[in-house]
């Protein structure tokens, strides 16, 4: 599976995109499948309609944008674990993982750290860390 790579700068400044001399760069990793899933946001069906967000024609996404702005609480925080996997499910659905773990803990006053681990099928790893505020 090949996708166009997205670059994932920082919370605040977004992703970015590399263009190469025939054309955008590719990515065969699983990253910018986690990029697009962790944060594009994912429509809030329990909203009312003028606050729903999200993509109103697909599940993609995640509802971590929902908390953004919540106080830093051990509920919140076990809330982006659980918005954040759930974002990554359809990865296991599909096979194209073997499991998910997420963690995050909080770091500083406003500041999340999460890390997140794919098992693939031959039991490799791959690491992803967040870091926002």
């Amino acid at each position: 599976m090949s996708d166009i790579k997205t670059v994932f700068r920082d919370i605040t400044s977004g992703t970015t995109y590399n263009i190469t001399e025939t054309g955008f760069e590719e990515d065969t990793s699983l990253a910018t499948a986690a990029i697009i899933s962790l944060f594009t946001d994912k429509r809030d069906l329990v909203a009312a309609p003028e606050d729903a967000r999200g993509w109103w024609c697909s599940d993609i996404g995640s509802l971590r944008w929902t908390i953004n702005r919540s106080k830093q609480t051990n509920e919140v925080l076990q809330k982006f674990i659980q918005y954040d996997t759930q974002a990554l499910e359809w990865m296991r659905t599909v096979g194209l993982v073997k499991a998910i773990a997420v963690t995050a803990q909080w770091v500083a006053p406003g500041v999340l750290d999460e890390r997140i681990d794919l098992t693939l099928a031959n039991d490799s790893v791959v690491n992803f860390s967040i870091s926002e505020s």
